[in-house]
């Protein structure tokens, strides 16, 4: 039997007093898909953000999901777009967590597997945070 380790990575950042958390998340043994991105956060903490509808399994996608293609992470610039969302409820608050896998099929762009994720917290984890407290920023600024 072939036992895969998680490996995962973060750090967090207060943003005006709400806890933003920065995680990668990797394989050992390595494999070609190994690395994801991600941001997780208290909704409530970001109203203003639109988020992804709940959409019921049909014609088109045989599962239930979250239908993220028109949500405000999508402005941000996530390596091949957003990926993955979802919503966890935890004694009646509602946690998100939205991201991108890497290493897709000809995908230009290559990280090292090996590294547990930390080139991709480094480089693109810090870059998808600032922008994501930058769009925060210009929606409050809107709403004023």
């Amino acid at each position: 039997m072939k036992i895969r380790e998680e490996i995962h990575r973060h750090f967090a950042e207060l943003h005006q007093g709400k806890m933003i958390i920065v995680r990668t998340m990797s394989y050992r043994p390595e494999s070609s898909w190994t690395n994801c991105l991600y941001l997780e956060f208290r909704k409530s903490d970001f109203p203003l953000f639109s988020y992804p509808k709940w959409k019921e399994k049909d014609h088109e996608v045989s599962f239930d999901h979250f239908k993220y293609d028109r949500c405000s992470f999508n402005i941000l610039d996530w390596y091949k777009g957003v990926t993955f969302y979802a919503e966890k409820i935890v004694e009646g608050i509602t946690y998100v967590k939205v991201g991108c896998d890497y290493a897709h099929h000809g995908d230009e762009r290559t990280y090292e597997v090996g590294d547990s994720g930390m080139l991709i917290l480094k480089n693109d984890g810090v870059a998808i945070l600032q922008q994501f407290k930058d769009l925060y920023g210009r929606l409050e600024n809107e709403n004023k």
